[in-house]
């Protein structure tokens, strides 16, 4: 059964958040060295920094992100979404 909302610190428990089907993810600080993300359909991201050296958060359907900044290379995208 899926958690209504979890708070992460690190990349790890970023990845075992989107595992585990959390539906609010709280970033709590800066995230460093996550590979690109997908959220699941309905999943809110919110509050920190995720800093990625790839493409950032792939959105699939009825995301939100709230309070949140993304960082990527300069080359590279932030948001995009699943189409």
């Amino acid at each position: 059964m899926a958690n209504n909302s979890v708070t992460v610190t690190s990349a790890a428990e970023l990845a075992d958040a989107i595992r585990a089907g959390t539906q609010e993810i709280v970033v709590e600080g800066t995230i460093k060295g996550s590979p690109s993300i997908t959220l699941q359909e309905g999943v809110t991201l919110r509050g920190g920094e995720l800093v990625f050296g790839a493409k950032g958060v792939r959105l699939t359907r009825n995301n939100t992100l709230r309070d949140i900044t993304i960082t990527t290379t300069p080359y590279e995208v932030a948001v995009y979404n699943d189409t």
